[in-house]
């Protein structure tokens, strides 16, 4: 890998408006392997720099047990694990989408 200082201008953490600046030609950006790409853009698996992307849930006191929280925090640590196990598998096999 070349040894570089990126001249970063912005951050973005919205990944359609990530994939949008670069089908634009404006830079690159990580985006999720099963991010669905808009024409111009393309996902390549990164196996030697394994990233993790950290999520968090807000909601009110109190409320975790509640069941549509509880529901929404259970669903998305689920596919956080299928979606790092898919991941992981793609690499390995060399997909690129």
């Amino acid at each position: 890998m070349t040894r570089f200082q990126p001249h970063v201008t912005h951050r973005i953490e919205d990944p359609s408006l990530v994939d949008e600046l670069v089908s634009a030609g404006h830079g690159i950006g990580l985006l999720p392997m099963n991010w669905p790409c808009t024409a111009g853009t393309r996902v390549v698996a990164l196996p030697q720099y394994p990233v993790t992307m950290t999520t968090y849930a807000a909601f009110r006191r109190g409320r975790r047990a509640w069941a549509p929280p509880a529901a929404l925090i259970d669903r998305v640590a689920a596919a956080s694990v299928r979606g790092a196990f898919q991941s992981a598998r793609a690499a390995r096999h060399g997909r690129t989408q």
